[in-house]
């Protein structure tokens, strides 16, 4: 079943020809990475959790994969990345699991 991947990385599934859910995630990840404290100082020691229930546990699979190995934010963000997630449907095949393992 390939549905929760095409609602997460396919633009066409998004309205007004926006980005993907996935690169509008990154963008507003790299906004927050630009934030500064009251001292004016980056936040650099952050951590990135992702989280879901049923079907966004699912989703949150696929981020947090996404997230920790993709060419487009590998060397951008934090590792790792912690996906926690509830009652969520199986996600990929024994392949995907072996490369999500590896991300560990």
């Amino acid at each position: 079943h390939r549905g929760f991947a095409n609602y997460l990385f396919n633009d066409e599934w998004t309205k007004d020809g926006l980005p993907s859910k996935f690169e509008q995630i990154v963008e507003t990840l790299r906004e927050i990475r630009t934030k500064r404290d009251r001292n004016g100082n980056r936040y650099k020691d952050y951590s990135i959790f992702v989280t879901g229930h049923s079907l966004g546990g699912a989703l949150s699979q696929l981020l947090s994969f996404a997230l920790a190995g993709s060419t487009l934010t590998r060397d951008e963000f934090p590792k790792p990345v912690t996906a926690i997630t509830f009652a969520s449907p199986r996600v990929g095949n024994r392949d995907w699991l072996r490369e999500y393992q590896s991300l560990e």
